[in-house]
């Protein structure tokens, strides 16, 4: 059985958690296979007002997934433990459902110190980027090591080293064995992506970039599957673009627009607590970002942001004119959408984007909820490799 694989289409902030969630509904598994706290995920769970954040335990777990942290994450063991705990209020059976591979690697108190006043290129501030430079040097310290203790571990890490060991060492396991196991007994995995492919440490806005892979090639090596095990890669991007941090932002919006489309995205990013800013969405990158990921299909979140403007950009630099201006959708045009049934210029919106990119979009969004999002013309076969095909619509 197969491996879906949710990816952003640009700097993060796309909507990755909201997509993996709800697919997890009908999945057995959900892993994230890189990244670490300098992700926060938000899904606004059924019956709640506040989203949940999450920042290491996959988004599906929520949806009764087990959810896995794979060997190309790195956590910290503290905010593992007190996220945990939040979730354990809601979902008593949480450390049940959870795997954490005795792989990935720990950041310390020393690399938290280290990155205090940040790296200059956007950095968390996390410790997240020194914890895999001591992996690359091979001087890092493993879940593994976490749970043998013993004097390798820093004298300040031993005390959360014995709670995590007291309260997670059971959920501590070989994932790459676990997931292999799971996926020939048939089980139906999601991939969870951090950040987004603009931020791929090898193909993205280099040295504006993250510590980690965040393309396709990232959850063969942070999960241990093998290439044929993935059936299908959706890209999310958000309707309009947004990026924090250093580097540019080709397509940047200014002044009264982009004041407005922060305020109506609450573009506040949780991992930094800055204010993103705006771009119309780049459809240039996006058409790159499909080939580099040999997406299946493209998820375009956020049309609620963008309702009530006369008119959307696209940007593409290598276009003329670089920017071209599309009519505008209304709320009651994005609250009507569905499957087969959607606005002239929703659809004409997005045909523009298939066009640029050779690549359907395949389900849109609107809204922060789980069930706030419409799938495209026939039902998808997203497991396409299973005996089972799973039904969405």
């Amino acid at each position: 059985m197969p491996v879906l694989a949710v990816l952003g289409a640009h700097w993060g902030d796309e909507g990755k958690g909201k997509i993996a969630a709800a697919l997890s509904r009908d999945a057995h598994v959900c892993a994230r296979f890189q990244g670490g706290p300098n992700a926060a995920h938000s899904v606004l769970a059924p019956g709640r007002t506040e989203p949940w954040v999450l920042r290491m335990v996959p988004s599906g777990i929520l949806s009764g997934a087990v959810g896995v942290v794979g060997g190309g994450c790195v956590i910290e063991p503290r905010m593992l433990l007190d996220e945990v705990a939040t979730l354990r209020a809601a979902f008593p059976d949480v450390t049940d459902r959870l795997r954490v591979s005795l792989r990935a690697h720990v950041i310390t108190a020393e690399h938290r110190e280290a990155d205090r006043t940040g790296s200059g290129v956007g950095s968390t501030r996390m410790g997240v980027g020194l914890a895999y430079r001591d992996k690359a040097a091979r001087t890092g310290l493993r879940v593994r090591d976490l749970l043998a203790g013993g004097d390798r571990l820093p004298a300040d890490l031993r005390p959360v080293a014995e709670e995590f060991a007291d309260l997670l060492g059971r959920c501590c396991v070989d994932e790459v064995a676990y997931l292999r196991d799971r996926l020939d007994a048939g089980a139906r995995v999601v991939a969870e992506g951090a950040q987004g492919s603009r931020l791929d440490l090898d193909h993205g806005d280099y040295p504006y970039v993250t510590s980690s892979n965040t393309t396709v090639g990232a959850v063969l090596t942070g999960l241990g599957v093998g290439p044929r095990d993935i059936a299908s890669v959706l890209l999310v991007t958000p309707a309009y673009v947004t990026k924090v941090g250093g580097g540019e932002l080709p397509s940047r919006l200014y002044g009264e627009l982009n004041a407005e489309l922060q305020e109506r995205g609450e573009e506040l990013d949780r991992a930094t607590d800055l204010m993103r800013d705006t771009g119309w969405l780049d459809v240039g990158w996006l058409r790159t970002a499909c080939r580099l990921n040999q997406a299946d299909g493209i998820v375009m979140t956020k049309f609620d942001v963008l309702a009530g403007f006369p008119s959307i950009g696209l940007y593409d630099e290598d276009a003329s004119p670089v920017v071209r201006m599309v009519p505008g959708w209304s709320a009651e045009d994005v609250a009507a959408a569905s499957g087969g049934s959607e606005a002239p210029h929703i659809a004409a919106y997005l045909a523009e984007v298939e066009r640029h990119c050779a690549t359907p979009v395949v389900a849109a969004g609107r809204g922060q909820g789980l069930d706030d999002w419409w799938w495209r013309g026939e039902e998808k076969d997203l497991w396409r490799s299973s005996d089972q095909a799973m039904v969405v619509g």
